[in-house]
């Protein structure tokens, strides 16, 4: 399980400057086409020094948030068991009766 979530961490860390420019094009490219507001004008910019430094703190919060849930112990506690039911065909039709 370490080494899927260290391959995970190579690749993730390696694929930071491809976001940066894809996200660089696709801001660009909506703000240019859309009717955007000042602040939003302001946070496309904003991505182009910032961008980096954005993604990486996302990473970090990924490898938090998958760390804790991939090496839980307590899982069992979160399945919801479910219960017999207690209709069939013959129950059905006569709730179907009943309308």
């Amino acid at each position: 399980m370490l080494i899927c979530f260290g391959l995970f961490i190579v690749v993730s860390v390696a694929l930071i400057p491809f976001a940066w420019i894809v996200g660089i094009y696709d801001k660009m490219i909506k703000s240019t086409n859309q009717n955007m507001t000042k602040l939003d004008l302001i946070i496309n910019y904003a991505f182009v020094p910032f961008g980096p430094v954005i993604l990486m703190a996302d990473l970090i919060a990924d490898f938090i948030y998958f760390w804790k849930n991939n090496f839980r112990t307590d899982l069992k506690q979160n399945i919801i068991l479910k219960k017999k039911s207690m209709l069939n065909h013959v129950s059905l039709k006569e709730l179907d009766g009943y309308t």
